[in-house]
């Protein structure tokens, strides 16, 4: 009902409104529902809704799968025409140099920065745009679900962005045996957070490889170069090892890399997830 302060203040309870204790991000308010941990008092509550819950929905990626959907545009743009824009988009190459100004356009195109381009008056050539256009002139059918399951991947990152203050961008990389899904996350400096104009100065890769499991890769820059660590799963870090002087060889000479970092880990498990707690007092 009010703030007194942050992480305290009064909240309506049925037909009672009761002084309480709760997370510092409940905004005055915000609806919610709550499962009784203790009778108290003071009355304990866990609360089921979460404030970001219409954004947690959003963040959930549709049922159809991001790599199938990407490598079944590829394949139909074969002979489909309307389908050559998105799929020249969405097709990364497997050649190292080709692949790092792919994913470069990516980025870009990505669609994950479209209503921001559009709040600046620009009308960007992204796959929501070119989704738009082409939903325009498929039927119902396969494709159409192809296509609006690629949109709703995109609005799915989105939302995770809106969550963690970080744009993610989705990624599908061709392999050997079939395509790779992953994910690019880019992070602000901090003092950019929330505000206009964001600088970036690291970025996370996160590839889930048929062979070594999931791995990610930050990547931050500075005026001195580039630091790199990788992780990965604490039984393939021998491999990973393994061919590091090959990485930073390629990184140096032949990508002229200025490297001053190169670091790797066990890959570190997410964290538990667990519900905010709620302290109401009579």
């Amino acid at each position: 009902m009010e703030s007194a302060q942050p992480g305290s203040g009064k909240v309506s309870v049925g037909r009672w409104v009761l002084d309480a204790r709760f997370p510092a991000e409940l905004p005055q308010g915000a609806r919610f529902q709550a499962r009784v941990e203790a009778g108290g008092p003071p009355l304990v509550l866990r609360l089921l809704e979460p404030p970001e819950a219409d954004a947690a929905r959003l963040a959930m990626p549709p049922r159809q799968a991001l790599a199938r959907a990407v490598v079944r545009v590829l394949e139909a743009a074969r002979s489909d025409p309307d389908l050559v824009p998105l799929a020249r988009l969405l097709r990364l190459s497997p050649e190292p140099r080709a692949l790092a100004s792919d994913l470069a356009r990516w980025v870009r195109g990505s669609g994950v920065f479209h209503e921001s381009a559009l709040a600046r008056g620009e009308v960007p050539e992204d796959l929501k745009t070119l989704a738009g256009r082409l939903l325009e002139k498929l039927g119902e059918g396969p494709m159409r679900e192809t296509v609006e399951g690629l949109v709703r991947h995109v609005e799915a990152h989105q939302a995770r962005g809106a969550l963690t203050g970080e744009p993610v961008i989705p990624l599908v990389l061709p392999w050997p045996d079939g395509a790779v899904h992953g994910e690019i996350a880019l992070e602000p400096e901090q003092e950019g957070r929330g505000g206009a104009g964001r600088r970036y100065r690291a970025l996370r890769i996160r590839l889930d490889l048929p062979n070594l499991g999931p791995v990610e890769v930050r990547v931050a820059w500075a005026p001195e170069g580039v630091r790199l660590g990788l992780a990965a799963r604490a039984e393939v870090l021998p491999l990973v090892r393994g061919r590091l002087e090959g990485l930073r060889r390629a990184l140096t000479r032949d990508a002229a890399v200025r490297l001053v970092g190169l670091v790797v880990e066990a890959l570190r498990p997410p964290p538990d997830e667990c519900s905010s707690v709620l302290e109401v007092r009579a």
